[in-house]
């Protein structure tokens, strides 16, 4: 292999993986433009979580995905919130069956995920979580 070759290599794989945009499987994050709507991380792009009524959104939920951001308890439910604007990519979820001894979402029990690139929320509702500073 060529000298440069190596060089290459090294600066593409410290590039690589850098940036506020980069994301591991089951990273949460508050939307930087739309807070407090919450973003998922699934196959290294960060997307959205819709919220319905068959969703169980419950305090204890809401505490995990705070403890996952760092923070405080929440101060109530995971949450619906409208955007005006089509959020995209959509993962929708269902069932996030957290007991409160869970440090992410993606512990909790039976969490599904379902990535619909061109998919969009029913009524434009995309699921939040206001939390208490740390």
């Amino acid at each position: 292999m060529q000298p440069w070759a190596v060089f290459c290599i090294i600066i593409i794989i410290a590039t690589c993986g850098s940036g506020e945009n980069s994301c591991y499987e089951g990273d949460l994050r508050v939307d930087p433009g739309n807070g407090p709507i919450l973003q998922f991380c699934s196959g290294g792009i960060w997307g959205y979580m819709c919220a319905s009524n068959n969703i169980k959104q419950n305090k204890i939920n809401a505490d995990v995905a705070c403890q996952q951001l760092g923070k405080k308890l929440s101060k109530g439910d995971i949450t619906n919130v409208t955007s005006n604007t089509r959020l995209s990519p959509i993962y929708y979820y269902n069932f996030f069956a957290c007991t409160g001894y869970e440090t992410k979402l993606k512990e909790c029990r039976t969490p599904v995920i379902y990535n619909t690139f061109n998919g969009r929320c029913r009524n434009d509702l995309y699921a939040a979580a206001v939390c208490e500073p740390a």
